[in-house]
């Protein structure tokens, strides 16, 4: 790896150091290629102790070992669904505060109304927040908008469930105060 990129990474692991303080683990995984094959996969703790990492691998449901795939997929939907991150693009994010708006549009909706694949139980398929008992039902467009965003903490809303005791179209958002 050339020195600079090796700099620039360093630049931006220290900037999480703020966000993540001492919980932060950094992981490398260093793949060998010769003739286009793969032949050996180095994986290297840069950052954080070893406990943590093991400890981080108990919890997780998907992987034991360092594994990036997970957040690869997680760059290619943001930049194949934001038109500013795409490659050779004329778009452009002329803000700061509009490029975090664009990704809490796509994190809304790609916890709250996408179902995903991998939530399969039978031929339901559930979103992130359903899995995570944040919701009960997939939000539409209008669920999402309709929910004021100003509002003071102690208001709640609440879907009231239709006829037939299923949430659904007959059903209504209900605000208590």
């Amino acid at each position: 790896m050339p020195e600079r990129d090796r700099g620039r990474r360093w630049a931006q692991l220290m900037s999480a150091l703020p966000v993540f303080g001492n919980r932060l683990v950094y992981a490398q995984v260093q793949k060998r290629i010769r003739e286009n094959r793969v032949v050996r996969i180095d994986h290297e703790l840069i950052v954080g102790p070893q406990w943590r990492l093991d400890r981080a691998f108990e919890k997780s449901e998907d992987s034991k070992r360092i594994n990036t795939a997970f957040v690869e997929r997680l760059n290619l939907t943001l930049r194949r669904s934001i038109a500013a991150l795409q490659r050779k693009t004329t778009a452009q994010a002329r803000t700061t505060e509009s490029l975090k708006e664009r990704f809490e549009v796509l994190r809304c909706y790609c916890n709250f109304i996408r179902p995903h694949g991998s939530l399969r139980f039978g031929r339901k398929t559930r979103t992130p927040a359903q899995q995570a008992g944040l919701a009960t039902r997939r939000l539409t467009w209008r669920d999402v908008f309709f929910v004021p965003m100003n509002r003071p903490r102690e208001l709640r809303v609440e879907w009231l469930v239709g006829r037939g005791g299923e949430p659904g179209r007959d059903g209504r958002w209900a605000f208590y105060a």
